[in-house]
């Protein structure tokens, strides 16, 4: 008996191991696909619209990508967020110590908290035309490329016509000439 109890206990100890951590990853996970909506929907809308927990904003600040940390606001996005749920957070704690019932939310995920969105600026007139033009994505053309292009086109039509107008007085200037006495 005592050979087959050591047979099973390692394959016993290795299913509670296995158990253990089947219970600690899905919290990881969670949190993980959580900052990962954070940061999509900054991705998607240059700003934050919905609210979210702390939790989820801490999350999504130590998960940024390099290239949108390095390149864009979304940091600074995120820990504004996180700084007016912290500060809601706070508002709330000292209202129930003074007995004030909350009335800022009723239903706490039923849309964006108007008060919590961050404040930018309304887009330019330049950006609103770049907006319009359809040029945002991968796919399209670049505007600085046009604008080489038709600075290069402006060029070489230039260049045509000087080149046509001294043909032209040459040409003008050959028939002017008295014919030589040879011919």
């Amino acid at each position: 008996m005592r050979p087959r109890l050591a047979a099973i206990l390692p394959v016993l100890a290795a299913t509670l191991a296995v158990g253990l951590l089947g219970l600690a990853l899905p919290g990881t996970a969670a949190a993980k696909s959580c900052a990962r909506q954070v940061i999509d929907d900054w991705s998607q809308h240059g700003e934050l619209t919905r609210t979210y927990p702390i939790r989820c904003l801490r999350a999504a600040r130590d998960q940024v990508p390099e290239d949108l940390r390095d390149y864009t606001s979304i940091s600074d996005d995120i820990q504004a967020a996180l700084q007016a749920q912290l500060d809601r957070r706070a508002n709330l704690d000292r209202a129930k110590r003074l007995g004030i019932p909350d009335s800022t939310n009723a239903a706490p995920n039923a849309g964006p908290n108007r008060s919590l969105q961050l404040s930018h600026p309304p887009p330019s007139l330049y950006r609103r035309a770049i907006d319009n033009l359809g040029t945002t994505s991968a796919d399209s053309i670049p505007i600085p490329l046009l604008v080489l292009a038709s600075l290069g086109g402006l060029l070489l039509l230039s260049a045509a016509g000087m080149t046509a107008t001294r043909r032209i007085r040459a040409a003008r200037a050959g028939r002017s000439t008295p014919p030589s006495p040879d011919a």
